[in-house]
């Protein structure tokens, strides 16, 4: 249990700022109009930075649209695939790692490109490989969600119980926030709509003083002239880094690490809750599948972002401990994939026929897609970036990307990338779904 006498040993610190766009339901039809978009646009230093690193929602089949067709099953045409796949991401990107795993096993590997470029100091380049660390953003997402859901098997929690008792006690809960349950953040249907993915313990703690709207309703902020209405409160999905900001709060007090009476300042409270959310990463998720370089810190070995073609020196994400939870890990290809074939298979993390529920119950993931028949995929993406109000959006966004996939016949693929894809508008894992469901075939079995 966390005593006032235990000593903060880290500072919690963030490279980006904040905006506040969110909804007062106490007071909402009072507020200004604001803009709609999948994220908010904040200006910091002449620049302006998008954290907006998930999947927007008019992508891929959504899971409520899935049906159940036949016995027909998928098999990937291992070799086009992958040549495919390298033809496709060579010179579209700044650089690149891939790799597949079929049972745990290396069916494919391939890099290509830079990873850091050292043109201003006259360093040599430094080449991609699967052992490249870059900043993972939402992917981390899928890693708490593992943590999370082991956490409450292991405390006998239901996903459907409320989350209120869970908080802080000194935090003052906004309307509707006793509605709010552990599913509800899991799958971005909390009622949390900020419009902006910051996830900082103040943002956290205001949001949950404002409090969410229930039942759903037409969202006030939206032009009353847009034919194209959309509506928040509990059960509408938006994504959110808050939702999985606040799991990071949520673990030490589940745990008993820290007694949510603790009368200790916000910045203590925040210092410990990053500290106990850290220790509890590497025990359950990462120590089982021997991960031990992961870390919520950039260092000199670190990919950089880059907008494509190359034409600015790369942008460093900084440390990011403030989005704990949500975004934030620095890992390489190696390590993501070891997690992956561990959680899904090992029963280490958690139980197979758990996993699969996990998947199931889209916990951490942005889609569940039928592929053919009986089989599907689950992706999530990982996306941050940044660029310049003055310059063209698709020539000089600085990026960040990663992809994860969960496929049919017990394989896994990871992708790295270091920018955009040369197609404007085009995501990184829109472009490897896309060749991964060109090149499956249909068996009968």
């Amino acid at each position: 249990m966390f005593t006032l006498g235990s000593s903060a040993v880290l500072a919690v610190e963030c490279s980006v700022y904040d905006r506040d766009l969110a909804l007062d339901p106490e007071t909402a039809d009072a507020q200004l109009q604001l803009a709609r978009g999948p994220a908010a646009r904040v200006t910091m230093n002449n620049r302006v930075t998008n954290l907006n690193v998930g999947v927007p929602s008019n992508r891929l089949v959504p899971f409520a649209a899935e049906t159940m067709m036949g016995r027909e099953r998928t098999r990937l045409d291992v070799s086009r695939f992958a040549a495919v796949l390298d033809q496709q991401l060579d010179g579209a990107v700044s650089g690149y790692a891939a790799q597949l795993r079929k049972n745990g096993a290396i069916i494919h590997s391939s890099s290509k490109g830079w990873a850091r470029r050292y043109r201003e100091d006259g360093k040599p380049n430094v080449e991609w490989s699967a052992d490249t660390r870059m900043h993972v953003a939402s992917i981390s997402k899928l890693l708490t969600a593992m943590a999370f859901t082991r956490l409450l098997k292991d405390n006998r929690i239901g996903v459907d119980d409320a989350i209120i008792d869970y908080l802080p006690a000194h935090w003052k809960k906004g309307k509707n926030i006793e509605r709010i349950t552990f599913a509800h953040l899991l799958t971005h249907t909390s009622g949390f709509d900020t419009r902006t993915s910051y996830s900082d313990y103040g943002f956290m703690k205001a949001h949950v003083a404002r409090g969410v709207f229930y039942p759903k309703r037409r969202d006030p902020r939206d032009d009353p002239n847009d034919q194209d209405k959309t509506e928040t409160g509990i059960g509408v999905e938006a994504y959110q880094n808050m939702n999985f900001g606040l799991m990071r709060i949520l673990l030490p007090i589940i745990n008993k690490s820290i007694d949510k009476n603790a009368a200790i300042p916000d910045s203590q409270w925040d210092e410990e809750t990053v500290k106990h959310y850290e220790s509890y990463m590497r025990r359950v998720v990462f120590e089982p599948a021997g991960v031990t370089g992961a870390r919520l810190a950039r260092t000199t070995d670190t990919a950089l972002a880059y907008d494509f073609p190359n034409t600015m020196d790369g942008d460093d994400t900084g440390k990011l401990t403030c989005l704990a939870g949500g975004a934030g890990w620095y890992m390489t290809l190696n390590e993501v994939m070891n997690i992956l074939g561990v959680f899904r298979r090992s029963g280490l993390i958690l139980e197979p026929g758990a996993a699969r529920d996990m998947l199931d119950a889209k916990f951490g993931i942005d889609w569940k897609i039928q592929i053919r028949g009986r089989d599907y995929a689950y992706t999530k993406s990982g996306e941050w970036y940044d660029y310049n109000l003055t310059a063209n959006d698709d020539l000089r966004l600085q990026m960040e990307q990663a992809a994860v996939l969960f496929l049919p016949e017990d394989m896994e693929l990871v992708v790295f990338a270091n920018s955009r894809v040369a197609q404007p508008g085009k995501y990184l894992v829109d472009l490897v779904l896309g060749i991964y469901k060109a090149h499956v075939e249909t068996t009968n079995r």
